[in-house]
């Protein structure tokens, strides 16, 4: 692996001002088992919800800016919830769902294989017997690779999952070698684990472990234009991601940023300016969340990401003692920029400092 330096950490400015108003929008939420629930147009009071009979609510927004707060309870552990954002979409405020369930599929391939299968992972045991968990129920890309020193590959494409199958896969004409890469990593020296991933067209995810520096891929052969493959690096507290498209794939790990924390904001120092920006907080009795977006903080003027005291929200209630509000330890902070289809970086530091 190749590394090499960055320039120097810069500490993060405030956004630009607005050149204009920004254009009203009406906002959809999804909402399910939540037990509080309020939000904020820019910077104006916290109000409520009114929910319809689905679980949706639907939100006037007229600063181009809002903050959404919820907060989910099972009486023995207390999760708070902010997002900041400017996006226009369907924010989902969900309370402990309940499982899909899955089902079972088993078969007979060739021994020793691997199958992927719905996120899980099974081996076929020395006879090619098979048996793998599927969950969610429904359609899936099964994704069977062989333990042979030059292993190989297939892919079973739009397997009906709605109930226990059985799936016999023969390595036949339509299995292809698995192919290698030695990807070249730029960043401070430090100790790198890389990573492989296949999503497919159905939503199926596959992770490839590497063997020292030489990854193994999917060879573009048995792909769908609506599949995408990446390498993963991942450092000591930082990971990038790139797409793999041939050729040799190049990798940048930053520098770790540097966060400072207070009860009221968030602030940081690095070389990058990052696109979505979460905080963690563990309390003895639960934990608080907050997920800002960059646009947010830009608009916002702020120069951080803003941390509420939900214990002032209307509703909330005494039980649910100082979980809404943020403590000076035990948090952790993940930065993150670019699209996991493509390129993406993430970072996640853990108590940093505080005052």
């Amino acid at each position: 692996m190749r590394f090499a330096s960055f320039g120097v950490i810069t500490w993060m400015v405030s956004g630009l001002a607005a050149g204009c108003d920004p254009e009203p929008f009406t906002l959809r939420v999804s909402l399910r088992d939540v037990d509080l629930f309020a939000y904020r147009d820019g910077d104006g009071a916290w109000k409520p919800f009114e929910v319809d009979g689905a679980g949706r609510a639907e939100l006037r927004i007229t600063e181009g800016r809002y903050s959404l707060a919820w907060v989910c309870d099972d009486e023995f552990w207390t999760r708070a919830f902010v997002l900041h954002s400017t996006l226009d979409d369907e924010p989902r405020a969900h309370c402990f769902g309940q499982s899909s369930g899955g089902v079972l599929l088993y078969g007979q391939t060739a021994p020793g294989t691997t199958i992927y299968a719905g996120g899980s992972q099974s081996s076929a045991d020395d006879l090619g017997n098979y048996t793998a968990f599927v969950s969610p129920p429904g359609y899936h890309d099964i994704v069977l690779v062989t333990s042979e020193p030059a292993p190989r590959v297939v892919i079973e494409r739009d397997v009906d999952l709605r109930v226990d199958r059985k799936l016999d896969v023969p390595f036949d004409d339509r299995a292809a070698n698995v192919e290698t890469s030695v990807p070249v990593i730029y960043g401070p020296p430090q100790d790198v684990s890389l990573t492989s991933e296949l999503h497919t067209t159905n939503g199926d995810h596959v992770v490839f472990p590497s063997s020292g520096e030489v990854v193994r891929v999917v060879p573009a052969s048995l792909l769908l234009d609506t599949d995408w493959q990446v390498v993963r690096a991942q450092g000591t507290a930082c990971e990038n991601v790139v797409r793999v498209r041939g050729g040799t794939p190049t990798l940048e790990l930053p520098e770790e940023p540097i966060t400072m924390l207070d009860r009221s904001r968030l602030t940081w120092g690095s070389e990058l300016e990052w696109s979505r920006v979460l905080l963690d907080v563990s309390r003895t009795n639960g934990a608080y969340s907050i997920a800002t977006t960059r646009d947010w903080i830009d608009e916002a003027d702020s120069g951080g990401v803003e941390i509420p005291d939900l214990t002032q929200l209307p509703g909330w209630r005494s039980s649910w003692g100082t979980v809404g509000t943020i403590a000076l330890s035990d948090y952790s902070v993940t930065f993150e920029t670019g699209s996991r289809a493509s390129s993406y970086t993430s970072c996640t530091v853990s108590d940093g400092a505080s005052f």
